[in-house]
Parts: C-alpha cells; structure tokens; sequence
C-alpha cells in the first residue's frame, strides 16, 4: 500500500490511498433477429461478434482520527479507449467523501444510492459480467423493437432495477445516510435533488427546475435485515423505495417516425408526468456456497404522462429468480426475470441525428419481457478470472407500435478475462 505525502503536512503527516482496478477483454457473439442486424436504411450487415475491452482505476483514501472518526474520499475513473459500454464521455464514473462513526456513515458526491449495497435482488449473485443486469443490453443492435424501420428503445424494463436505476443516471450528485447495523437491521437514506445534476456547477447550473424531464427531490428510503443461523443458514431480506417529483417533459406523437427529416423542437408538447412512487422487496437464502434470492418490484405509474386517456396502460412491474454457487476457486449463477411496462414515453434517434427524441405511443397492451442469464467465472490465479457468460432475451410482440412492429429476440454470449489489481 502505498504512502503519499500530502501538501498540508500540519494537517495530516501521511495518508493511505489504495489504488486499485480492473481491466476486462472479452469476446462477444451476439445472435438476434435478422431484422436487427443491418444498419438501419441501408444493407450494411453489424458484425454479430467482436472483441470488446473495458476498464477502470480507482482510488480510496482512508483516515482515522485518534478518537475512531473515520473519513475519506472515492474515486472511480474509465480508463477506456473509446465511450464507456454505457456510452459514457466522462472520465470518472463515480467521485464521493465519506464520514463514519458510531452515529453511522454519511456519502456525499456523484454515486449510486443506499439500495445499490443493500438490496436482495437476482443479481446480488450473478457471476461473469453480471447477469441481467450485466453487460448483454450493451451488444444488442437497433435495441428491442423496430417500429416502421426505425429503431424504438425505453419501453420495455430489461434490468431489474428500480426507475432512478434504469431510467435516470447513478452519478447523479446525492447525500447517502447509513446507520449501524442494531440486532440485524440496517436502515439507508438517499437524498437526490435532482437527477438530471450531476458533475460539476458547469452541468448542474443548466439543470431546469420544472422542465427538461427526470425527477428531483428524491428519496430513497431502503431497511434490510440479515441473520445468519448455528446451522449455517444465512437469510437477508431488504425493501427498497423511491419517491420524488415528476418534471414535464417535451415529446412528440408516434407520428414522427414518419418523418423523412430531423424535426424542429415547435412540434413537441410538454406534458406533464406521474410522480415517482416505487417499490421493492428482496430476500435470499444462502448455505455453504449455494444461495437463492428472489425480488419482486412495482414502479407504478412513476413517469408516465398525464394525459387522461383511460384506455391507454400505465406502469410496470417485474420479478426475477436467482441461484448460484460459489467456491474459492469459481462460481457458477442462473437469473431469470419477466417483465412488463407500458406508458414509458420512448426514445428514437432520426436519421443523421445524434440526440435522442422523446415519442409517446398509444399503449392498451404491457410490453412484456422475458430473459434467462446462466454465468461461469474461474479464479486461475489471485486477480485473474476467466468467465463466460449467456443471455438469452425476448422483447415479446404487440401491437402498441403497429402492425408493422418488429421485436427482438436472440441470444448474447460473452467469454472474457477479467484482471483485478
């Protein structure tokens, strides 16, 4: 562990930072519809298997007082040669300071919420690259539905997460609160002002108040319980909630897949949306190396417009099963989750346009979504793992996007090498 000098010696003589990172290649098959194979427009075939590297370097500065305080700061940066998997520009992906104590710990910076680290869900266990909520979505093309030869996305929940994980981003800037752990029982608090605000003043300065869509004055309120048995049985089980206020946001009519031309911001509407209100439960069971957990998640109507067409369905649901086993040497992990969603204003990307357009279709039906994940990882040597990972998905059909509408379905293998230093 490296010992570095800090400029204010009078302050503090050294400190400990421990660097730390990951680099990940690996290989990807994908096979899906052939529908969704082609650049779009043209007969230009995507390759359906490439070799992909990722990675990160991260930094934690730890501190102590003589009278046990501790504090400290995190620092997660992408140290990729392109875009992030995500699509990602920025350099870091995560920067905190932390305050703990026996009153609990305090987060404050641009980093995931209380739930991330104290929910149960399916992908608590997932091996390889994470399972459903891994890195499969990333190698898809044209996303999951075609609508009138243009590519649709955002109407369906393919990860089990809560909203503010799959519809908004985590690097959001926020204020984290964990208290002790008492007889078993944990209690987390996340405060969000607002989820578009994230970086620095030069972003969250441009962040509208009432417009410009995402949430602000959010709460996440998480309580988790643990006991582990004389006979080895450990149980977890946590509930998860999320609430804030719903901005209005600009959108256009299904209608604009229609257009031959990029069009301008005067044919979008403003409407106004339903507040953020969702919820989770999880629970696990693990004995000797084999663990089983299941969650189940109701997002309600968190997002959808306001627009009082009664026949139109709003909200979503999801609940997802997963089991795993794990030695000192490797671990094997199946995950399966079905969903369904509807009212989701969806995104569409115009020919020649690099900015996503909000388009609202008219949705009697839930889009439903099923997908199965099976992962196998290998530790050959400490901080050396080979893995390979299989994710089998289905964006099921319906008419919500017209008779014409194509969907998705197919298979993504993954088959890498993760180093950890």
């Amino acid at each position: 562990m490296p010992t570095i000098l800090l400029a204010d010696e009078n302050t503090i003589k050294d400190s400990s930072i421990k660097i730390s990172g990951d680099i990940d290649p690996k290989y990807g098959i994908v096979n899906q519809s052939k529908d969704f194979r082609n650049e779009l427009g043209t007969s230009n075939k995507y390759k359906q298997n490439s070799l992909a590297t990722s990675g990160s370097l991260k930094f934690n500065y730890d501190q102590k007082t003589e009278k046990g305080l501790g504090y400290g700061g995190y620092i997660k940066l992408n140290t990729n040669t392109s875009k992030t998997a995500s699509g990602s520009e920025n350099i870091a992906s995560e920067l905190k300071i932390y305050l703990e104590g026996n009153f609990g710990k305090f987060e404050v910076g641009s980093t995931s919420p209380v739930g991330s680290s104290m929910e149960v869900n399916s992908y608590s266990l997932a091996r390889a690259t994470g399972g459903l909520d891994g890195d499969w979505t990333f190698w898809l093309k044209n996303g999951g539905v075609l609508a009138k030869d243009k590519a649709i996305d955002g109407n369906y929940i393919t990860a089990p997460q809560l909203p503010v994980g799959f519809d908004e981003t985590t690097k959001a800037g926020k204020i984290n609160y964990f208290t002790p752990k008492v007889n078993g029982f944990t209690f987390g608090l996340s405060y969000v002002p607002a989820s578009k605000a994230k970086g620095t003043v030069n972003q969250t300065s441009g962040v509208l108040d009432n417009s410009g869509g995402g949430y602000k004055n959010i709460w996440q309120p998480a309580v988790g319980y643990e006991k582990s048995f004389s006979n080895g049985v450990k149980f977890t089980t946590a509930i998860l909630g999320e609430f804030g206020k719903a901005k209005k946001v600009s959108y256009y009519n299904s209608s604009i897949i229609d257009a031959t031309s990029t069009p301008d911001s005067n044919s979008s509407t403003e409407g106004v949306r339903n507040n953020l209100k969702a919820w989770q439960v999880g629970a696990g069971i693990g004995y000797q190396g084999f663990a089983f957990n299941g969650a189940y998640v109701d997002i309600g109507k968190s997002g959808t417009l306001v627009d009082g067409n009664e026949k139109n369905k709003k909200g979503g649901k999801y609940w997802s099963l997963g089991s795993a086993y794990a030695t000192d040497k490797y671990g094997i992990s199946i995950e399966y989750m079905q969903s369904k969603r509807a009212g989701a204003l969806a995104k569409y990307t115009p020919k020649g346009s690099t900015k996503d357009l909000l388009v609202k279709f008219d949705q009697e039906k839930y889009n439903k979504f099923e997908a199965i994940s099976i992962g196998v990882d290998y530790t050959v040597m400490p901080g050396f793992m080979p893995y390979v990972e299989i994710t089998r998905f289905n964006f099921k059909k319906n008419d919500n996007f017209g008779n014409d509408a194509k969907f998705n379905k197919g298979t993504v293998v993954l088959a890498g090498t993760k180093i950890k230093f």
